[in-house]
């Protein structure tokens, strides 16, 4: 295990080739049993006619997505994991006859200061006029509080907002393309905005989960409701 000082942490683990060879037998005997050659009625043709037939780098993919779950379960077992993300899954090392080599790349749940004192420093907010509450209250918050983002969990979330963009921008007859050129920016700086956004986003929210479990609320209305109380 490699935790990086974000808090990134790359998983590094193998299977076993017997057995992935054990579960992409498995596999095979699926697919000749489901297997329909012209000459012969379904799952009657000769095993070796239909493995001739087959895609075996598809069956070994089946195969492993059988074995990965349980091998990942292990690891977060073993180094006492809580990830608070889907692990970004490569393999590193696949060929026949050889363990298998992954690496899942994932987090946990960041960890965050804010100053002992913060009640005090929002309870002096001097709101002017028409000054939103709770954007205020969150501001200062977020300008006080010492937090680290796993570089991963901001790419996670920037690609979620693109993705999501990009939705609703088709929805609307439109393309990404003509879209970045009404606002006049790069596919590279926009994406530079949105993960920029994204973190200081995942900073407010964890912020407020950590006064969540502080206060003992059950919910996160009631930690608006109770951060803007203090005005």
């Amino acid at each position: 295990m490699n935790k990086k000082t974000d808090g990134t942490i790359e998983l590094t683990f193998t299977i076993s080739w017997d057995k992935i060879q054990r579960a992409f037998e498995v596999e095979m005997k699926k697919a000749i049993e489901a297997a329909e050659i012209d000459g012969f009625r379904k799952g009657k043709a000769p095993k070796e006619i239909v493995e001739s037939k087959l895609d075996k780098s598809k069956l070994y993919g089946q195969a492993v997505q059988i074995l990965l779950p349980d091998a990942y379960a292990d690891q977060l077992k073993s180094h006492n994991l809580k990830p608070i993300i889907y692990p970004k899954l490569t393999v590193k090392s696949g060929k026949e006859g050889e363990d298998w080599i992954f690496e899942a790349i994932i987090c946990e749940l960041p960890s965050i200061e804010i100053p002992n004192d913060y009640l005090e420093q929002i309870k002096a907010i001097k709101l002017e006029k028409d000054q939103d509450k709770i954007a205020t209250i969150l501001e200062l918050l977020s300008s006080k509080a010492k937090a680290i983002i796993p570089e991963v969990l901001i790419e996670e979330e920037t690609n979620h907002r693109l993705t999501t963009l990009v939705d609703n921008i088709t929805k609307v007859g439109l393309t990404i393309g003509k879209y970045l050129e009404s606002k006049k920016v790069t596919i590279e700086e926009f994406k530079i905005k949105l993960a920029l956004e994204a973190k200081q986003d995942l900073v407010v929210e964890f912020i407020l989960n950590h006064i969540q479990k502080e206060q003992k609320l059950s919910e996160r209305r009631q930690v608006l409701d109770y951060l803007m109380g203090l005005l």
